[in-house]
């Protein structure tokens, strides 16, 4: 896919950490209004911090390249492009279920958001299908904490047909499940997928204490070139992240609505709306436990 990655030896000086480290800075230490997102998600970075690559690299890569990267003679950024772009490029075999998407989604989404941000972000995906009669309607089913709060999380559904698609409706059920416990803070990030179509959202609390959901981006993954237009809104979205924990630290009465812990002992307990998961690292532990539960 990227021939002059595989073909020519690389002899200029790897810059991919300094330009990683510009890049994961916020320009401010202010939040955007929400008003402001739409546009902020769809502009690319200033032209003096995007990833100088070799020209013969910079040609291959799909339209839609400068607005990430611009073609150098004399400085070369290669790991971000073994990185963060060649999973991007790569060919993809799909199904029509969720579960042949999840790994598009995560290298088109997840990852890069993950890869950006200048805190660390525990992605946990909900993978309990034996609970998802309760567990499935508690919580997202991808929930990023960022210094122990959710505050980016994705509902992701496979392709739908159209009888179906008003009754699933994965921004309805992004809404759904949040339980607003973060006080003024003026949003938190999200996206919604249907199929290869993802959707970048910030979820906010409105008049009357109603959930909202704004969409602030669209792309589609269907192939290499509209995938390499998710680096955008998702550098966006990392680097608002750190200030919106930042301003969570500075309001009272904040904390998540979805928590997960370990205990010594392995075990993890996630706390939910409604309810508490315990996840046992054995059946031997699982069936003790659930004795004395039923004593």
């Amino acid at each position: 896919m990227l021939p002059g990655v595989a073909n020519q030896p690389s002899i200029l000086r790897d810059r991919s950490s300094y330009y990683l480290s510009c890049l994961k800075i916020s320009p401010s230490t202010q939040l955007p209004d929400l008003s402001e997102l739409p546009f902020l998600f769809n502009e690319p970075p200033p032209r003096d911090l995007r990833f100088p690559v070799r020209t013969d690299v910079f040609m291959d890569l799909p339209p839609g390249r400068d607005a990430f990267f611009v073609a150098s003679n004399d400085t070369d950024c290669r790991t971000i492009i073994y990185e963060v772009v060649a999973p991007l490029l790569r060919s993809v075999k799909l199904g029509v279920e969720k579960d042949f998407l999840i790994g598009l989604w995560d290298d088109c989404v997840n990852r890069i958001v993950k890869v950006f941000c200048t805190e660390d972000i525990e992605l946990i995906r909900n993978n309990h299908r034996s609970n998802s009669s309760s567990c499935e309607e508690e919580r997202a089913n991808m929930c990023g904490l960022v210094r122990k709060l959710c505050l980016w999380r994705g509902e992701e559904r496979g392709f739908v047909s159209n009888n179906s698609a008003g009754s699933d409706d994965p921004a309805v059920r992004l809404v759904n499940k949040l339980l607003w416990t973060y006080g003024e803070l003026p949003y938190i990030l999200g996206y919604y997928t249907v199929g290869m179509k993802v959707t970048f959202c910030a979820l906010s609390k409105g008049e009357h204490e109603k959930l909202l959901c704004t969409d602030l981006a669209t792309v589609s993954l269907s192939n290499p070139a509209e995938r390499f237009s998710s680096l955008v809104p998702c550098w966006r979205a990392a680097q608002l992240l750190p200030l919106l924990a930042d301003a969570c630290g500075r309001l009272r009465n904040v904390h998540s609505d979805y928590s997960r812990a370990h205990s010594s002992s392995s075990k993890v307990v996630e706390v939910m709306v409604s309810q508490v998961r315990k996840s046992y690292p054995s059946r031997r532990r699982w069936s003790a436990v659930k004795r004395v539960y039923e004593l």
